[in-house]
Order: C-alpha cells, then structure tokens, then sequence
C-alpha cells in the first residue's frame, strides 16, 4: 500500500483481522477508491462485500453465475445466492443429565506472563457428554487456553485434568491417542503435515488402531471415506499444501470427528471457511459427536456456534472466565467478548 499503485487484490483479508483492524482496513479501502484506485475484493462475507462493493461477481465451482449492482441487492438475497438459505443468528442451549465426576477439570489456571492473551485463576468443569463453548475475541486468552489444554503450554500455576488424572501425567501419546481429539487453531502448523500427502494426513488415529494384517486396507478405506463424507476436493497421493484452505479445514475437522476420541477440543474450529463449508461441518459434529462425547469450542467467532447444541456458553474476557446464561440472541453475547457492555 504504501506504493503508487493502481490495483489492488485483497483475497480474504479480514480472516485474522478483529473487528477493529478490520474497520481500518476498510477505511483504508474506501480511501483508495475515492482516489480512483482500482480493488479487487475477494470474500465470502456478505456484510463486507456490501459495505465495500461497487459491483458484485458470485462464483461456484469455478464459474461466474451471476453479476448485480451492490446497491441492488439485499444482505438477504446474497446471502443466498452466495450460498443457499442463510443461517439464523441462534444459540442453542440444551439441558444435561446429572452431573458426576467431571472429564476436564481446570483449577486455578493462570498463565505465565502478563501480556493481553494471559490467564487469571480459570476453574472450569465440564462433565460427560456436555459440549461447552469458551467465547472471547483475539487477545483475551483463548490461545494460552488452547495451549495450556493441549500441554503444550505449562501454565504459571493451577492444574489441568482429564478423567481425574493431571495432564502431566499423561504422555503426549497417550493424551491424544485415545483421550483427546484435537482441532488446533492454527490447522498448518499444528494439525498437518506439510511434507505429506493428503493420503498419509487422513489418516489420524488409524496409524494407532489398525493391525498388522489389515493396515494398508483400513487405512485406504478410512481415507477414502474421510474424502467422500467431508467433500474434500483433492488427489489422494498428492502433497496436502496442493489443497485449498477450505479442503485442509475439511480434512482436519474430519479426520478428528472421526477418531472416536472420547473428547473434542476444537479450536476457531469454522474460521474462514465459506457458510456451505460450515454447515457441513456443524451437521456432521452435531450428529457424530453432540450427546456421544464431550465437546470444547474454544472461539472468537460467535457464528462458530449457531445451531449447535450447547450445554453451557462461558465467556473469556481479559484472561478472566465468566459464565453467559441468556440462550437467547448472539448479540448480547457480542457484546460481552468485545467489552462493550460489562460482565
């Protein structure tokens, strides 16, 4: 930007930006067109288009489908032809059973530092069969959280436990071959390996349970599902950094549904992923896992969690925990994980 240029392509911008960052950016946007400058935005998001756009080009599968006027079209009628019905703004909060001995414990947590992603005295429960939601915007402590519940952060002092048995106690093999099934919010660095095919990425936990006799036909079959149930867009044997963003979110999501872990820690598990994409995935975790096993969302994105089944929302503001009772309307609870009214 800081060069005299004439066109300009942003592809996606906004998909690690908060809220503020991204008001600049836009500010910045219409700055350069009332210079004259030429933009290409490129976004699935309808309310960013529409604040943005001139003209409007939808694609699918490839192909330009249609043009209109920005100024023509509602948020409602894009919405649809960008990608079919539009979701309803609803949190879904479920009642539970009885509870008994929790599955993730969490006592007195507090990270090391002090910095805006740090922690202050978390205590959390989360009993058999719940899927609970930890909600706070980028630098609140959600990436401490994930990291401190993955062990690969220790924290300052408190303890983590699942099934009543500290994490420490656990090897990392031992907590992710059949404790912990895990969604990392950094899906490339953490939940992939780049030097491998999209065969050899499928195929998770299969690498621990398949025998000796069957291994390469279980693990052929796994893969082949895992593509077809998840719509992944790929050859098999190809490197998986030949997949698009969309397509590794896919895999990832998928091969740890179905790992049958006996918790799920997923984490920004929808973030920038199109509305089809994400109502696929929402679809199957609501049928494979919600009342079957125990779900964590950690998330800066409150769409994360519409028409999921929840049993409880918390709310992570300034490394502080707070529980969020009103199951009614996402926009209350926007306001609390950006501050804008107390909790």
């Amino acid at each position: 930007l800081i060069k005299d240029i004439n066109v300009l392509i942003l592809d996606e911008p906004t998909t690690v930006l908060e809220k503020g960052e991204c008001a600049k950016l836009f500010q910045i946007i219409k700055n350069l067109k009332q210079a004259g400058k030429i933009i290409l935005y490129i976004s699935h998001r309808v309310s960013e288009i529409l604040e943005l756009a001139d003209t409007i080009t939808i694609l699918e599968a490839g192909k330009i489908i249609k043009h209109v006027e920005a100024q023509t079209v509602t948020k409602s009628e894009l919405s649809k032809l960008v990608a079919g019905d539009v979701e309803e703004e609803k949190l879904k909060i479920r009642k539970t059973e009885s509870r008994r001995e929790p599955v993730i414990e969490l006592e007195q947590i507090a990270s090391n530092g002090s910095g805006a992603d740090a922690l202050y005295e978390i205590n959390l429960a989360i009993y058999d069969h719940e899927c609970v939601a930890v909600v706070g915007a980028e630098g609140n402590g959600l990436e401490s959280l994930e990291n401190i519940l993955t062990g690969f952060e220790h924290p300052a002092y408190g303890t983590v436990k699942y099934f009543g048995k500290e994490i420490l106690q656990y090897t990392q093999y031992e907590l992710f071959k059949s404790i912990l099934g895990y969604v990392p919010s950094d899906r490339e660095r953490k939940g992939l390996c780049f030097n491998e095919s999209v065969f050899y990425n499928c195929l998770g936990k299969t690498l621990f349970t398949a025998s000796v006799t069957g291994f390469i036909r279980k693990c052929r079959n796994f893969a082949a599902f895992l593509i077809n149930r998840f719509s992944i867009q790929g050859r098999l044997h190809a490197p998986v950094e030949t997949l698009s963003g969309g397509n590794r979110q896919r895999l990832v999501f998928g091969r740890v549904l179905m790992g049958e872990s006996r918790i799920l820690l997923l984490a920004n598990p929808f973030q920038g992923l199109d509305a089809v994409s994400k109502r696929l995935l929402r679809e199957q975790l609501v049928q494979q896992a919600i009342n079957k096993q125990t779900v964590l969302i950690l998330t800066n994105d409150i769409e994360d969690l519409y028409e999921i089944p929840l049993s409880r929302i918390m709310v992570l503001y300034r490394g502080k925990l707070y529980p969020y009772d009103n199951s009614g309307t996402a926009s209350s609870m926007e306001m609390l994980i950006t501050g804008a009214i107390h909790v």
